[in-house]
């Protein structure tokens, strides 16, 4: 859905009253922030002006460059709102001292100046300070159905309470000019983790510094997809997790875990097929780079891989690689986005600020996501966009393969939970000894899982 697609009522909900002044803001049909049709309609001569703040650690160059058309358009559209952008970035100080993006949110809420939109933020434990968007933003046009919808992410208890901004979708990538080279056959949908081994065999070459595969040393885009695949953390036939915070549980090395964690490892350390992280880095070993055969990779994400690849070799998405024994493939979703504080009904900037954050999904703003490329455009009509499927690489028309896959595992990235960076934190340093050679896999993964437990005990 581009927010132009679907007006306002002509009349505000019935259940409440707008408040006076932001009622003015509500009158023009939602095409007027999407840049089409007759143009921006105006607000009443008599609108009182309205500054609304948007909160942010999107402080890249290209994201920053979304966030500034999405407040030009909004302001083109709406002439008596003011939107400021507070940008977060490392330097920035919280109390005197610096302090995370979170941190820096959690103070201001504490001091009731947060932002009237504050986006990027794990908001689950502050849901008491938060707006219900429920009811509200359906009444402005928002459709859940035209949006990659991630209900773990977005909703409390069954309410809407973020609006997305961003989607993450895992898959893998390959260099076709490599395979095509040593005529090798490319992937297809029928491929699984067997035929990747035996593709890395082939195109490994010590002599070239070339490796048939890079196993990555992260947890997403890696191994954890492998690992879901295979069973571990199954909520269901078509989800799983990587903890249980009911049951303070941490859940990778359950059903084939270890044993798709074994897979992991020896394309390293047993095979030599992918470098080490050591390694790699030393080797100055990267696909980027062309020697690399495949790789996970996070598909949704190729703008900056693109830039850096040029025109040196040809290369593609490819359909996500089957776990041979459940004939299971898995991604991972995790979203994040806009929350609207309470504190903005006292301000009388709520109406503003809702509309605010729906304005990220008009044309203008999802156009300039689709050609970055630097993260998914979350209306779904613009994920199959020319603007966002055109090669480099080829192939990207997988990710809407992907998210409407029906049997897929999609994987839950609980970053919502306060634990999570914690969690993560100890799992992957036990982890990562596995992949340097430190420890053996299954006995890191076993560490891995212990760790990871003392965390949810004490959470």
């Amino acid at each position: 859905m581009a927010c132009g697609h679907l007006p306002l009522p002509a009349t505000p909900p019935t259940r409440r009253r707008f408040v006076t002044g932001a009622a003015a803001l509500l009158g023009p049909a939602l095409a007027a922030c999407s840049g089409r049709g007759a143009g921006p309609a105006q607000p009443a001569a008599s609108a009182a002006p309205v500054k609304i703040v948007l909160s942010t650690d999107w402080n890249s160059t290209t994201r920053m460059a979304v966030i500034e058309q999405m407040k030009t358009e909004f302001m083109k559209a709406h002439p008596n709102a003011t939107v400021e952008v507070d940008y977060f970035t490392s330097a920035t100080s919280t109390g005197g001292s610096a302090g995370t993006y979170s941190e820096k949110v959690i103070a201001q809420l504490a001091a009731n100046t947060i932002a009237d939109v504050v986006a990027n933020w794990a908001y689950f434990s502050f849901i008491d300070s938060l707006v219900d968007l429920t009811r509200d933003a359906p009444s402005m046009g928002w459709k859940k159905a035209d949006m990659v919808y991630d209900p773990k992410n977005q909703e409390v208890s069954g309410k809407l309470y973020m609006l997305s901004m961003s989607s993450s979708v895992s898959g893998w990538i390959y260099n076709k000019s490599l395979f095509q080279e040593a005529g090798i056959k490319e992937p297809d949908e029928r491929w699984t983790l067997d035929d990747v081994f035996e593709a890395a065999r082939k195109l490994t070459r010590p002599d070239k510094n070339q490796y048939g595969i890079l196993a990555p040393d992260g947890f997403w885009f890696g191994p954890l997809e492998i690992l879901w695949a295979a069973g571990a953390g199954s909520t269901g036939p078509t989800s799983a997790e990587m903890f249980s915070i009911e049951k303070r549980k941490s859940r990778l090395a359950e059903a084939g875990g270890p044993d798709a964690w074994q897979w992991y490892i020896d394309l390293i350390q047993k095979y030599q097929y992918s470098p080490s992280p050591a390694d790699a880095k030393a080797r100055n070993v990267s696909f980027a780079n062309g020697n690399v055969g495949l790789q996970p990779f996070g598909v949704y994400n190729s703008g900056s891989t693109a830039q850096r690849i040029g025109s040196n070799f040809v290369w593609s998405a490819m359909p996500i690689p089957l776990y041979p024994s459940t004939k299971k493939r898995c991604y991972d979703l995790n979203s994040e986005g806009f929350v609207v504080p309470k504190v903005t009904r006292q301000r009388g900037t709520y109406e503003t600020a809702l509309r605010y954050a729906l304005s990220f999904y008009s044309d203008p703003v999802m156009k300039m996501v689709a050609e970055q490329r630097g993260t998914l455009p979350v209306v779904r009509r613009w994920i199959e966009s020319k603007e966002y499927l055109d090669p480099p690489p080829l192939n990207l028309n997988v990710i809407v393969k992907t998210i409407n896959d029906r049997e897929i595992i999609v994987g839950d990235h609980e970053q919502r939970y306060r634990s999570f960076a914690q969690w993560t934190a100890a799992v992957r340093t036990e982890m990562t000894r596995a992949l340097n050679g430190e420890n053996a896999a299954r006995p890191a993964l076993q560490a891995a899982m212990e760790a990871g437990d003392r965390v949810l005990a004490g959470s």
